[in-house]
């Protein structure tokens, strides 16, 4: 998603069904908000568990391995953001890409390289997943791979300064480190400034 903290908030008052590969992420991110908030070690994961209650999962690694990675972390958490997106940007898309679901990601991609103001991203497909209600393997073997065929975007070796891997015996899904192989400005026609899916598929629909 484009405004995390927005997404964060969502998912701690609101009862979603959970793709399985997106819970440590999603949780990860929650104890990152959590930190941010001022809130203690012990209190994080007091919420954490609480969270799961809530949305009736279970928590399958290292809480508070998880806790520390979380609050050691320098990247913030991404949150209130204006974007302009220019009608030269969507007839690149629509001239690359014909699948409803590649235009979609092609443009949150995009959009993500414009509020971080750089052509190299961190990319969590899990929780992209989540976020758009797809299959995550889809979106790796298939958007990402057609994205990546055509040249809009080149996928890079893992950093691992924010990879999360392992905790105890379970392996997690590193985050995908993507470059944006199209040209962009700042400037445009569009104003994105929210989550709001309906708008993005709008843009290129």
């Amino acid at each position: 998603m484009l405004n995390e903290v927005e997404f964060v908030k969502y998912i701690l008052t609101h009862k979603i069904k959970l793709q399985s590969r997106s819970v440590f992420r999603l949780a990860f991110m929650i104890a990152k908000y959590l930190h941010e908030q001022g809130k203690e070690n012990k209190d994080i994961r007091l919420e954490l568990i609480k969270w799961a209650r809530f949305q009736e999962i279970s928590l399958c690694f290292d809480i508070n391995s998880m806790i520390y990675a979380a609050t050691k972390s320098k990247v913030p958490l991404k949150s209130d953001f204006e974007v302009w997106i220019s009608d030269n940007d969507i007839d690149t898309i629509k001239m690359m890409f014909d699948k409803p679901r590649t235009k979609l990601v092609a443009l949150i991609i995009l959009c993500l390289c414009k509020i971080e103001q750089t052509d190299e991203i961190y990319f969590n497909v899990n929780v992209l997943a989540q976020w758009l209600n797809k299959c995550s393997q889809h979106l790796h073997s298939r958007t990402l791979k057609e994205l990546e065929s055509f040249g809009y975007i080149e996928r890079l070796k893992e950093d691992t300064e924010d990879v999360f891997r392992v905790f105890g015996n379970k392996k997690y899904y590193a985050q995908n480190k993507i470059k944006l192989l199209v040209d962009f400005d700042e400037k445009g026609e569009y104003l994105i400034n929210s989550n709001n899916l309906d708008c993005l598929k709008a843009l290129v629909e």
